[in-house]
């Protein structure tokens, strides 16, 4: 491959950029190949990939300029241009559009499932709580009645706490796992990308 058929390739990654980034990336790497020499095309083309990975590898600088230099604008061409950019990175990634898609698809469900389950618990530990509390009273409130089942009544609801207080360490305990392991999921995502770079 010569320098004009990388720079074809390279210009196909890119032609659904806005104008004004397309055109500056165009000339940024025409620069590129001229500043190094005929002699050295092999070179650059070595040194930046091909042209999937070179155009990834620009729309990613680009997107991160974008986002850190318009923080705090939120006008709607700007939004249009940082989404053309990350759905154009997302397609030069070197893993297939539909691997990412059902990734994505199958993390969304797993994370919807997971907070199906902790709503679950969540209901069934408030619900443990109401129906312990009115075991306790109907205990205390026993006593004058019947000793025995005073004391069977207490421990029900005694009991009962004890389970909430159980389950919500348990809850606790899942939502700390679960946010562990966002975090680990994401810096491994992170670093595969930075490494496939």
């Amino acid at each position: 491959m010569n320098k004009d058929e990388y720079l074809k390739q390279l210009e196909r990654y890119l032609k659904k950029l806005p104008q004004k980034d397309y055109e500056n990336a165009v000339e940024y790497f025409t620069e590129y190949f001229e500043d190094a020499g005929p002699e050295n095309e092999q070179k650059v083309m070595a040194e930046l990939g091909t042209p999937k990975e070179a155009a990834a590898e620009l729309l990613r600088d680009l997107l991160a300029h974008k986002t850190e230099k318009h923080n705090d604008k939120e006008n709607r061409c700007y939004l249009h241009n940082i989404i053309a950019i990350s759905v154009l990175s997302i397609l030069t990634a070197s893993v297939s559009l539909p691997v990412i898609c059902v990734g994505i698809a199958v993390v969304v469900c797993v994370i919807l499932m997971i907070v199906c389950i902790l709503i679950f618990m969540f209901c069934f530990d408030i619900m443990l709580m109401i129906y312990s509390g009115k075991m306790l009273f109907y205990g205390i409130a026993a006593v004058n009645h019947s000793l025995p089942g005073a004391f069977m009544f207490t421990g029900a609801g005694i009991f009962g706490i004890g389970c909430v207080i159980l389950l919500s360490v348990f809850m606790a305990y899942i939502c700390r796992w679960i946010l562990n392991g966002l975090i680990y999921f994401v810096r491994w995502i992170t670093r595969e990308r930075s490494a496939a770079s």
